[in-house]
């Protein structure tokens, strides 16, 4: 069974299918295939760029000579490979010009161009031509935004379960302690109210145990007393 077909090279595809409409067009098309492939190379003629159409064809041909792009799984990357500094110099002049804020870097003899952002890819993908490619880039990297968020929230929920059940753990311990040791009978009536309460409903949260309490009181004083609670069982606890 063939295998699937790389992000890269559907890319490539899609493009090779693009057919520019003017005669000027086709020519930056061919121009952008091949003009990195002179060893005496020293700038792009802007002579074979007639409009803006053409500089679209001039970058696509350049991708599909030299171009590489990411799977968006596995991480926002684009790069154009070339021989030279002046090479990447002149590249990176003609995509600002053409609104495309990129980066440089030297790779063993290389001299690599690349976008490491996934907006910026987006927008390289439609403009040469892969509309179709650029949206299921898009799509991926939307999926995967949500994907992480979903983690994110999952893993602050279990935080947040996890602390809430540790401190009412603490709270019941605290209580138990100062009932068997016969300190909560000498507390306040709201003290020992909240106490009982608790102690006869160990998993409401905070909120809930306030709504129970009659007249119901803020979740702060709930939280208030409790914590007024352990603070005497650890008190009573230092003493021994």
């Amino acid at each position: 069974m063939e295998k699937e077909k790389t992000f890269n090279v559907r890319v490539k595809e899609q493009l090779k299918s693009v057919k520019p409409d003017k005669a000027c067009c086709k020519k930056a098309l061919e121009y952008g295939k091949k003009v990195f492939e002179s060893r005496d190379f020293t700038f792009i003629d802007k002579e074979n760029i007639k409009c803006p159409a053409c500089a679209q064809a001039f970058l696509r041909g350049v991708f599909l000579s030299r171009g590489n792009v990411n799977s968006p799984d596995k991480g926002h990357h684009l790069e154009i490979d070339l021989e030279t500094r002046v090479e990447a110099d002149e590249l990176s002049a003609f995509l600002a010009e053409n609104g495309f804020d990129v980066k440089t870097s030297k790779r063993r003899n290389k001299s690599i161009v690349y976008f490491k952002d996934g907006d910026t890819i987006f927008g390289f993908l439609s403009f040469i031509g892969a509309q179709k490619s650029a949206f299921e880039f898009l799509e991926t990297i939307i999926e995967k935004q949500v994907r992480n968020d979903c983690n994110r929230k999952s893993n602050f929920d279990t935080a947040n379960i996890k602390k809430s059940t540790d401190a009412g753990a603490k709270h019941i311990k605290a209580i138990k302690y100062l009932k068997d040791n016969k300190i909560l009978e000498k507390m306040s009536d709201k003290l020992q109210y909240t106490a009982t309460l608790k102690l006869e409903n160990p998993s409401l949260t905070l909120s809930e145990l306030a709504e129970l309490h009659a007249p119901p009181i803020t979740k702060s004083c709930v939280n208030h007393r409790l914590a007024n609670l352990v603070e005497r069982y650890e008190k009573a606890e230092s003493k021994k």
